[in-house]
């Protein structure tokens, strides 16, 4: 097994791939450490949308790593964390003001789903177990986001270890999956979703997920349309 460009001890996503090793970044672009410049055009997968090397956030991560780098959020509450929440819940919806705050999209997800489910235990309904999500779907990599996820290429490898999750079909135009009433095919989406609820049970059902702009799984369904180069 290959480690190459510097990867040693670092087991990467793809150990067989030589993978370049950046060193610095400032604004849009960064930089390997043999000087080639890239055009960071995913932002970080968005966590760095901001840009790179802005002077203001690099002032307050070091402010707050000198003051309090670390809280422990199951027996502690801190200042910034308050004050986000805040702000959010001031620029979300209606009654959306509460934040919890995760390490990451998988993590959130996962915490969503356990909500969902917490939320009917609570309400005398414990039979709520089963959600339903749409093929052409991204929602993290955990086996609980593989299990509601849609990307069959990512679901392959683990799907003797998921749960059994009713999939519907995904507004698709590049190939709609209701060709008969595209592109007003809204109504035919929302029916699809009422006959999977209905097929599992409604009373059985905790959610609906869906990711409202279809991202990465996108292109797997066009790799795997035939003719596809």
């Amino acid at each position: 097994m290959s480690t190459d460009a510097g990867a040693g001890a670092l087991f990467t996503l793809d150990p067989t791939r030589a993978y370049p090793v950046l060193d610095r970044a400032d604004g849009i672009r960064v930089w390997d450490r043999d000087g080639r410049e890239y055009l960071d055009a995913i932002a970080g997968i968005a966590v760095a949308n901001i840009g790179y090397g802005r002077q203001e956030v690099v002032d307050a991560i070091a402010e707050q790593a000198a003051r309090l780098p670390y809280a422990v959020s199951n027996i502690f509450a801190n200042a910034p964390a308050i004050a986000l929440a805040e702000k959010i819940a001031r620029l979300t919806p209606g009654d959306l003001d509460h934040v919890i705050f995760t390490s990451g999209g998988s993590e959130a997800v996962e915490v969503a789903l356990k909500m969902a489910r917490h939320y009917h235990v609570l309400r005398g309904e414990p039979d709520r177990s089963v959600f339903v999500s749409r093929w052409t779907n991204y929602h993290g990599a955990t086996l609980g986001t593989l299990t509601v996820g849609g990307s069959k290429l990512r679901r392959k490898v683990y799907e003797p270890m998921l749960l059994q999750t009713p999939h519907v079909r995904t507004p698709y135009c590049y190939r709609c999956p209701w060709p008969e009433s595209h592109p007003d095919c809204g109504a035919a989406a929302a029916a699809e979703v009422e006959a999977a609820i209905v097929d599992a049970g409604p009373g059985r059902v905790a959610a609906v997920i869906g990711e409202p702009i279809i991202a990465s799984v996108g292109l797997e369904g066009v790799r795997l349309s035939p003719g596809f180069v």
